[in-house]
């Protein structure tokens, strides 16, 4: 019962890629900030959903990892933060490839 953090982590970045997906104007302002990286809402918008995609992904897999063998909460909370951790840097790199 205690690998559920991953599958909750899952569940709200699904949810927050639902409200990026319909409602993507109202959470730009941070993202239009920085012109070096992000030079329109369709950009900063496209980076939330793939930042979103991976954390959900990445949480479903360490759930599923976390049921085939036995880990302990804290294992389990730890994988989930740095899963969050990478996602966000992975993206951040990528912004600025493109």
């Amino acid at each position: 019962m205690t690998d559920m953090i991953a599958l909750w982590i899952a569940i709200v970045a699904f949810f927050l890629f639902g409200l990026n997906h319909f409602f993507s104007s109202r959470n730009a302002g941070f993202g239009l900030r920085f012109p070096f990286a992000f030079h329109t809402l369709k950009g900063w918008k496209q980076s939330q959903s793939r930042f979103y995609r991976l954390v959900m992904l990445l949480n479903i897999l360490i759930f599923l990892y976390s049921l085939y063998i036995d880990l302990n909460e804290i294992r389990v909370m730890a994988l989930s933060i740095i899963s969050i951790v990478f996602s966000g840097i992975l993206i951040f790199l990528i912004s600025f490839k493109e």
